[in-house]
C-alpha cells in the first residue's frame, strides 16, 4: 500500500511539475499570480487529445497545442498591458474565456482516448511512469537552462523594479510577454501529459488545479529556502526546482495519506488549506 501511495504522488508530481514551473516564472520571477493557467492546462488536454483524434498525429497535436498555447500567452500579455495592475481579474476572467474556448475545442465536454503510454512495449511494465518521467523531466532541463540564463536574470529584475530594467533600456513588456508564452507553453504541455497518462480529456479536468499548484509550490519554496539560508544564498534555480517537486511531491502525499486514514474528503481541503498556512511564511 505504502509504495502506490509513493508512486501515485511521484507519478501526480511528474505530471504537475511543468505547470508549477510555468507558475514559477510568473509568481516567483515577476512577482505576478497567472490564474489563466488553469484555463491552458485543459487546453493543452483538449488540443492535443481533440487533434490526435483527427489526425492521428501526437506530433501535430503538440505543435497545435504550443501554437494555440502562445496564442494565450499574446493575449494574456496585452490585456496586461491594457489594464496594468488588474493581473488578478485578468487571471479570472481569463479562466472564465477559456472555458468556452477549450469547449469550442473539444467539441463536447469529455473526449477519451487510447492508452498509448502504456502500450510502449520495450519499456516494460512501467512504460508509462517511464514515459512521463522521461518527458517530464527533459522539460524541466529545458526550463532550468533558460531560467539560469540571462533572460531569467533579466525576469526576476523585471519582477523587482520593471520601472527600473525599462530605464535600462530593457523591453519589458516584449520580456513579460515571453515569460508569459513560457508559462502556457509548460501549463498546457502538463494538460497534455495529464490526458496523456490518464486517456482521457474533461472539460473539467483543471478545476482548482491553479490553487494546487501555487498551495505545492508554497511547500516547495519553504523547504527550498531553507536550504538557501544554510549555503547563505538568496537564490538558486536548481535549488528551487528541487524544493518545488519535494513540495509537489509532499503534497500529492499528503493528501493520499489523509485519504489512506480516513480522512472524509470533504475535510481534506480544509486539512491541505490549514498546513498550506502554516507554511505560507516560511515560502518565498
Amino acid at each position: 500500500m505504502i509504495t502506490d501511495l509513493l508512486l501515485t504522488a511521484f507519478e501526480q508530481t511528474l505530471l504537475l511539475l511543468p505547470l508549477i514551473c510555468g507558475l514559477y516564472v510568473t509568481y516567483r520571477l515577476l512577482k505576478i499570480t497567472d490564474l489563466t493557467v488553469e484555463g491552458s492546462y485543459v487546453f493543452g488536454a483538449a488540443n492535443c487529445v481533440a487533434v490526435y483524434e483527427q489526425t492521428n498525429s501526437f506530433l501535430l497535436a503538440i505543435v497545435s497545442m504550443m501554437i494555440g498555447a502562445v496564442l494565450i500567452a499574446i493575449f494574456i500579455s496585452l490585456m496586461h498591458r491594457r489594464y496594468p495592475g488588474k493581473e488578478l481579474m485578468i487571471g479570472i476572467l481569463g479562466t472564465f474565456m477559456m472555458y468556452s474556448i477549450n469547449l469550442i475545442v473539444m467539441k463536447r465536454p469529455y473526449i477519451p482516448i487510447d492508452d498509448r503510454l502504456s502500450s510502449i512495449e520495450f519499456l516494460g511494465e512501467y512504460s508509462k511512469i517511464i514515459s512521463i518521467s522521461l518527458i517530464s523531466l527533459s522539460m524541466i532541463l529545458i526550463f532550468y537552462l533558460l531560467i539560469e540564463s540571462s533572460f531569467g536574470l533579466v525576469l526576476r529584475g523585471i519582477g523587482s523594479n520593471h520601472y527600473l530594467m525599462s530605464r535600462l533600456g530593457y523591453p519589458v513588456l516584449l520580456l513579460k510577454t515571453g515569460a508569459l508564452i513560457i508559462t502556457h507553453i509548460f501549463s498546457a504541455t502538463s494538460g497534455a501529459l495529464t490526458a496523456l497518462s490518464y486517456n482521457f480529456a474533461d472539460i473539467h479536468m483543471g478545476s482548482g488545479i491553479a490553487l494546487t499548484s501555487l498551495g505545492a509550490m508554497i511547500i516547495g519554496l519553504s523547504f527550498s529556502k531553507q536550504i538557501l539560508l544554510k549555503m547563505k544564498k538568496n537564490y538558486h534555480v536548481g535549488i528551487d526546482l528541487v524544493g518545488c517537486f519535494l513540495g509537489c511531491f509532499f503534497y500529492f502525499l499528503l493528501m493520499g495519506l489523509l485519504l489512506f486514514i480516513g480522512l472524509p474528503a470533504s475535510f481534506l481541503k480544509l486539512a491541505i488549506g490549514a498546513i498550506l498556512l502554516l507554511t505560507l511564511g516560511k515560502g518565498a
